[in-house]
């Protein structure tokens, strides 16, 4: 389903989940490659990796934000797309009446890895 064909599923919802990777699996190997090459952190989510991301992403992100304001504007957005801070920084800024939400799954995965090396429960800390 097109971006573009997502409105009448929309007319409903009062949580829409984003988790879109616009350019696919090849997108997001580009993005942690390329800064490898030059001594920098190869990540989707940070630094040039991240701003690549963004740049491509956000275009069709945009669309897909308008059709939400369009269709139920009211309804909590919540962002897993990366590079998640820049995506909803700019929904932010370019749609201050949508209500986006960014969620990283990278906290909580970091924390249960402390926590199995040092052997406690992540709900012990």
């Amino acid at each position: 389903m097109s971006v573009e064909e997502m409105g009448p599923a929309l007319a409903v919802a009062e949580v829409v989940l984003i988790q879109a990777r616009f350019g696919g699996h090849a997108g997001r190997h580009f993005d942690e490659t390329f800064p490898v090459k030059f001594g920098l952190c190869g990540d989707e989510g940070l630094g040039v990796g991240g701003l690549c991301a963004a740049w491509r992403v956000w275009p069709p992100m945009r669309t897909l934000l308008g059709l939400i304001r369009d269709n139920c504007g009211a309804a909590k957005i919540l962002m897993l797309s990366s590079p998640v801070s820049i995506l909803v920084r700019a929904a932010r800024v370019i749609f201050p009446e949508l209500c986006v939400l960014g969620v990283c799954e990278l906290p909580w995965t970091t924390l249960e890895q402390i926590c199995e090396l040092l052997g406690v429960s992540p709900n012990a800390i």
